[in-house]
């Protein structure tokens, strides 16, 4: 009887027992979570790849250095115009169209192109030899003489198909002329007969009108009479005005 009172007063005093309550997790047991979740990430080792295994061809190209080219001997450059040879290259690539249809090569001299001979005048021919002139005169190593200047622009009369058949018309007979005695060989082939006796008249016929200044007339009187060097047709000044 004893041992059954015991026994109920023990169940009794277990039952009375509440368990206690857990802890509340707070704000800073959080931040532990969270900083023991970054540390486990963080810990994965990440293996980095071997250099030597990386693919070359992915890579920028290296720097090159380029080799030193030798320094010229020549300090100063030669230009086609200025260079030795007699025949100079005619250089297609810049060109400067003249008045009166001529063409002035860089580098080389001016010439006639291809044209009608019906376009053939005697200022075509006078700017010509003119141009020509200036050309060689500024050279570094201009031409000797007459002769020589002829057989440095013999080449350029291929570009116009009228010319180049008179030079070749001339045959040997052309060795010994100058540049001039060639454009008057020209004058007396391609222009009109009498064409400087005519010019003459035409110049005597122009009359400065009451509306016109005095230099707007004098100029193309002055570029005809100019045509007219080396004829017996030539006005001297005296004559002219």
């Amino acid at each position: 009887m004893a041992t059954g009172t015991r026994k109920l007063a023990a169940k009794k005093k277990g039952a009375s027992r509440v368990p206690s309550p857990s802890p509340v997790a707070g704000p800073s047991s959080s931040l532990r979570e969270l900083d023991t979740l970054v540390a486990e990430d963080n810990s994965e080792d990440v293996e980095l790849e071997d250099p030597a295994s990386v693919n070359k061809s992915l890579l920028p190209p290296a720097e090159t250095t380029l080799p030193e080219l030798p320094e010229s001997s020549d300090s100063e450059p030669v230009s086609d115009s200025d260079s030795d040879s007699d025949y100079p290259i005619m250089n297609t690539l810049a060109t400067t169209s003249l008045p009166h249809g001529l063409v002035y090569p860089a580098g080389a001299y001016p010439y006639i192109p291809e044209m009608s001979e019906s376009k053939f005048t005697p200022l075509l021919f006078l700017e010509y030899q003119r141009i020509v002139e200036d050309h060689a005169a500024g050279l570094r190593h201009p031409p000797t003489d007459g002769k020589a200047l002829l057989k440095a622009v013999k080449a350029s009369f291929n570009q116009n198909m009228a010319i180049s058949c008179f030079v070749a018309s001339l045959g040997n007979t052309l060795s010994g002329k100058t540049f001039v005695e060639f454009v008057d060989l020209m004058r007396e082939r391609f222009l009109e007969k009498d064409w400087d006796t005519k010019l003459r008249v035409e110049m005597r016929e122009m009359k400065m009108k009451d509306t016109e200044r005095f230099m707007d007339w004098l100029q193309p009187m002055l570029s005809k009479n100019n045509c007219l060097q080396g004829t017996k047709s030539h006005f001297d000044t005296s004559s002219l005005l």
